[in-house]
């Protein structure tokens, strides 16, 4: 089992706190600093996940026409699995 653990913080895994600080960061600990290191981190993730629906549909269709038709299927079916995925999540939330 693993613990992520932020740049600079405290993680706590069943009841066991385990404080962390990586170098002199002088923005460490602002609300400025923790922007930066979050946005830094999960910019790349962002983008190759934004990339792969139009590269998946221009994988998988069979020609420029089919293209569009096959894109707004395949949309159709994120939207879907994002939903699902966030009211599994919580279902109350779509009782609300």
């Amino acid at each position: 089992m693993g613990v992520i653990v932020p740049l600079s913080g405290t993680a706590s895994l069943m009841g066991t706190s385990l404080t962390v600080h990586v170098g002199s960061n002088p923005l460490s600990g602002s609300l400025l600093g923790d922007a930066l290191v979050s946005i830094t981190l999960i910019a790349l993730p962002t983008a190759m996940m934004g990339a792969s629906l139009p590269l998946l549909t221009q994988g998988l269709s069979r020609s420029l026409e089919d293209a569009a038709p096959f894109h707004a299927k395949i949309y159709v079916l994120n939207t879907l699995g994002a939903f699902v995925g966030a009211v599994s999540a919580d279902p109350t939330a779509a009782k609300k």
